[in-house]
């Protein structure tokens, strides 16, 4: 019998991306979150971020995937 059991995740990932100049999230259903405030609800919900990962177009960042787990 084993002592360990291995965790089981499932994952979350939304972009931050730059549209007509301004900042806003992709796949979130209200996209007026500041950044602070999106890692702080998505935190009391139990998500943990993982890593961010940015996308450039032409050498400028256009972009960033956040990604979150969460443990089931």
């Amino acid at each position: 019998m084993s002592l360990f059991r291995a965790k089981k995740w499932k994952y979350y990932s939304v972009i931050w991306s730059q549209y007509d100049g301004r900042w806003k999230w992709e796949g979130r259903p209200q996209q007026e979150y500041s950044q602070l405030e999106l890692l702080k609800e998505l935190g009391e919900q139990g998500w943990e971020l993982v890593t961010i990962a940015p996308y450039a177009d032409d050498g400028k960042v256009v972009a960033h995937e956040y990604i979150f787990k969460k443990q089931v």
